[in-house]
């Protein structure tokens, strides 16, 4: 049973005698209906994932490829080959379980993700649940996260999930008094962040920066200390660094210097001046990726990157302010496009408001959750950062459905606010904004997600199989979805010596490669078609010249 809310227990910034908005209305709570509702949300988020699972289970992406092999790595014992510093284990770690018993290395990846979808559903909650919110509202955060994971564990296989709700369980703690008065909630709260540094990287020093935020919000609680705040934090960030040690000490013995990430260092140097190309070199090249790995994108640690810094000179330094300026935007885009009109970042804004207009320790109360969404953008505006990187603030949704939540909740209760029609319209607009997109997700993920580039990959893999066809893959074969070469590669378990932007003839020739994967209206498939050195598979792959014609890939065999 929770204990019963006061003032002084949930997020503790309220004094004495002041109520947060929707006070009144959580006071209480039916532990047998809150036992109904989270059971419910819990059994039909699990049924969900599985249905998506299913549909979805030969999708592939990029970083999939790589956290994929390193968990068969694992799983087979290949100490040489599991250690990445590109990459964090613990997503791995999951895979090579099923992966040991047993389990095809997709339908693992599959498993991975979903475990990660539930982490991140009951993540959520437990900040909800630490949150100075209407009871309904956070069940509706719940339902609501635990919806959106059915859909992002089938969009990509990465580690976003994993850590995003492994996050969520530390700040839900920490946003707790018991966190201050209890040794035991402050190492559970390292242990945390521990494990999130170990599903990415970025947990660590994300810990540091939010730890501080929440350690100083507290400093405004009436009755508190210095030390006593300081104490909670060090115990947490003590115990975060022990758990991540290990992985530390191996990853500086692997690559014969102090290292507990490579993540970051290649992140900005993608994100460099166009002098030259700083793309990853694994696309950008061909190569021959260590013996025994499908792909030097397992761990591009290694590779020849072109590192820059801002303070090389002053064309750096301001190409790194546009990088900012420019990832500030992509950032509030990607933010923005977690309900249908931006309603979650219109919340934090008006939180933000709210602690201009407030003084004191009122000031304090409304800046958490901006401060706290506002903790992992700054991580990553220095760095490279798409529209299509979602992924990377999954953990912010919490907070925009909270911040929405509680500008609401004041709304409804100030004196000189809007009249209740207005607010019911606003509240109507807060709820279907984020319902839709979190609905709409679920039926594109159980309806099974389009990716043209895995489809073709397993289609063609499937025929290079029953023709006994092996050997070395290279090319891309760009397609909607992604790098099919690569997942050819990857499903034939042969290793793919990477692609160059405008390759020749000849470029594919010193690659080394046996199978060559191009898109079939490419221009470059018109000059191996007449290149002697090249055999198109067309007759070996498909049964007649109209089926291979219909398909958007071409294959072919370098002879030497």
């Amino acid at each position: 049973m929770q204990t019963p809310l006061t003032p002084s227990n949930r997020f503790g910034l309220a004094p004495t005698g002041q109520r947060w908005p929707g006070k009144a209305r959580i006071s209480r709570e039916n532990p047998g209906t809150l036992l109904l509702v989270t059971g419910a949300i819990g059994l039909v988020q699990v049924l969900l994932l599985a249905w998506a699972m299913w549909r979805n289970q030969s999708n592939l992406n990029a970083d999939g490829v790589a956290y994929l092999r390193l968990a068969s790595y694992y799983a087979e014992g290949k100490s040489q080959l599991m250690i990445s510093g590109y990459w964090g284990p613990l997503l791995s770690w999951l895979a090579a379980v099923w992966i040991a018993l047993g389990i095809p290395l997709l339908v693992a990846g599959r498993l991975a993700m979903a475990s990660s979808a539930v982490v991140y559903a009951w993540g959520s909650r437990a900040l909800l649940r630490a949150l100075p919110l209407p009871t309904w509202t956070q069940h509706a955060g719940f339902g609501l996260a635990a919806m959106f994971s059915v859909y992002w564990s089938v969009e990509y296989i990465s580690p976003d999930l994993l850590v995003s709700g492994l996050v969520c369980f530390a700040t839900g703690l920490m946003i707790r008094e018991d966190w201050r008065g209890r040794r035991a909630k402050a190492v559970m709260a390292g242990i945390s962040w521990g494990l999130a540094y170990l599903a990415k990287a970025v947990a660590l020093p994300l810990a540091f920066l939010m730890g501080a935020a929440i350690a100083l919000l507290w400093q405004t609680r009436q009755g508190w200390t210095i030390s006593a705040t300081w104490r909670s934090l060090r115990l947490t960030w003590g115990t975060c660094i022990l758990v991540a040690m290990p992985w530390m000490a191996v990853l500086s013995l692997h690559y014969g210097r102090p290292t507990f990430s490579t993540a970051a260092r290649i992140a900005h140097a993608v994100a460099g001046p166009a002098d030259v190309d700083r793309y990853h070199p694994y696309a950008r090249a061909f190569h021959r990726p260590e013996t025994g790995r499908v792909t030097a994108w397992e761990d591009p640690s290694v590779m020849d990157y072109h590192y820059w810094s801002p303070l090389e000179s002053g064309e750096y330094f301001g190409h790194q302010l546009q990088v900012v300026r420019r990832n500030a935007v992509t950032v509030l885009a990607l933010l923005g496009g977690f309900d249908l009109v931006h309603i979650g970042v219109a919340g934090l804004v008006a939180c933000v408001l709210l602690a201009l207009r407030e003084g004191g320790i009122g000031r304090r109360q409304w800046l958490l959750l901006p401060a706290l969404a506002l903790c992992p953008v700054i991580l990553y505006l220095p760095l490279y950062v798409q529209l299509v990187d979602q992924r990377y603030f999954y953990v912010c949704y919490p907070f925009l459905w909270s911040g929405a939540a509680m500008a609401l909740c004041w709304l409804s209760k100030s004196h000189f606010g809007p009249s209740r029609v207005l607010t019911w319209v606003l509240g109507s607009c807060w709820v279907i904004s984020f319902v839709t997109p979190a609905v709409l997700g679920v039926m594109f993920a159980v309806s099974g997600l389009s990716d043209t580039a895995s489809q073709c990959a397993e289609a063609v893999a499937s025929r290079i199989k029953e023709a006994g066809l092996t050997g070395p893959v290279a090319g891309s074969g760009l397609i909607s979805g992604g790098r099919t070469g690569l997942y050819v590669a990857f499903l034939i378990d042969q290793p793919w010596h990477g692609d160059v932007l405008r390759p020749a003839p000849a470029d594919y020739l010193s690659s080394g490669a046996r199978l060559i994967v191009v898109g079939r209206r490419q221009p470059i498939a018109v000059e191996l078609d007449s290149h002697p050195s090249f055999r198109s598979l067309d007759d070996l792959l498909f049964r007649s010249a109209s089926e291979a014609a219909s398909f958007p890939l071409k294959l072919y065999e370098a002879r030497r």
